[in-house]
Parts: C-alpha cells; structure tokens; sequence
C-alpha cells in the first residue's frame, strides 16, 4: 500500500493533535502551554526541528513562515522549550504505526540493525559523551546512535542514542527487541558483530552477522 502526500501529511498532523491532548505527558506546564492561540502552534513547534536545516534560526523560520507571519527566534525557542523531549520520541513511534508493513520476503521482515557515531560540540563537564582516551589527540565529545531499519519498507523503526562512554550496542539492541516491531512474529534481523550474544542467540529470531 502506497501512501501520498496528503495522507502523510493527515496522519501526521493527527498525531500531533493526539500529542497534544495528552499535554499531562509532553508538556513541561500543561495548565498553560499551549492553552491561548498564539503565532506558533503546537504542529509548527514540532515540525520545526524535523524540517529545519544548517542556517540560523532567523533564517530557517524565515523559510518555514514567510515574511508576512515571520516570528522572533526567541519566540520558537520559548516554544520548544515547552515541550518535553518524550513528545519527539512519542512522535515517532505512533506515526511509524500509521503506515502499513505492506513488503516482505517470503512473509519474513528484513530488519537491519547498526550504529554510527555522531559528532558533538566540545564540552568536557559531559562526562558521558568526552572521549579523551586516545594518545596525542585532544579529547571531543562523541555520541553513539543505534538505528533499527526495515529494509524492504524503507522505514526507519527505532532509535537510541548512547553516550560514548555508555555505548553498549548488545543492551541497545535487546531493548529493540523487546519492543516486538515484527510483523506476526516473523523476521530476521540483520547486524553485525557487535549486536551479537548469546542472549539474542537464544530468542527466536534468525542472526545474520555482516563483515
């Protein structure tokens, strides 16, 4: 089943309105963020970081509002400090739910599991990200990203990040597990050497290991 724009778009903005009626969760004041119309809603404050890219604040909101209904950087950023970063993750995952595991291979998921790491600004009172233990260079901080990615969907089903220095791909990708994105239990999953144990091993899913 293919989707078009429009439908994407509509499920989208549902999960947004759904978001925001369970404001108790994703909000950090839910008696009063959000409550008065103002020039930035609650879409457009989450739509914001998806879309925005390298410039500045003044000219991503430039390109996102127009100059006719352009509002102050500060303004957006009073916005998105209102909403606790759970409501991004929750984003995610019931919008992934909106759309159909339509592909497979002989009624099997094809699930691919790796990870990258991902450059930070310096700051070195972040323990968990500063890497500093490596000969004659200076320290820098570092994340790790865990991405779950079915491949024959082209969708993207999870994510984690890990500091550098809490990286643990084995434990990141038990928790993915866990979560049971399989379409009626079937898949096989796909990751190198570093997702691999025992313990995953043992459950009922097939390992491939890549070089």
């Amino acid at each position: 089943m293919s989707f078009n724009v429009t439908e994407i778009r509509q499920n989208l903005f549902s999960v947004f309105e759904s978001l925001l009626a369970r404001r108790d969760e994703f909000l950090k004041n839910p008696s009063s963020d959000f409550t008065r119309k103002k020039e930035i809603s609650f879409a457009q404050t989450m739509i914001f970081p998806m879309i925005a890219g390298a410039d500045n604040v003044a000219t991503e909101l430039l390109d996102m509002f127009g100059e006719n209904e352009f509002p102050l950087p500060s303004a957006m950023i009073q916005r998105r400090n209102q909403v606790k970063k759970e409501a991004f993750q929750e984003l995610f995952y019931l919008f992934n739910k909106s759309i159909p595991i339509s592909k497979t291979f002989h009624g099997y998921q094809l699930i691919a599991c790796d990870g990258t790491r991902i450059n930070l600004p310096y700051n070195p009172s972040d323990q968990s990200t500063l890497v500093d233990n490596i000969k004659d260079r200076k320290p820098f901080n570092q994340a790790h990203l865990n991405a779950l990615y079915d491949i024959m969907n082209d969708m993207f089903l999870d994510v984690e990040v890990q500091g550098m220095q809490e990286m643990n791909e084995r434990s990141s990708f038990c928790r993915f597990l866990d979560k049971n994105y399989t379409l009626n239990g079937k898949a096989i999953f796909i990751a190198d050497r570093g997702y691999a144990s025992l313990n995953i091993l043992h459950m009922r899913f097939i390992i491939i290991n890549y070089f």
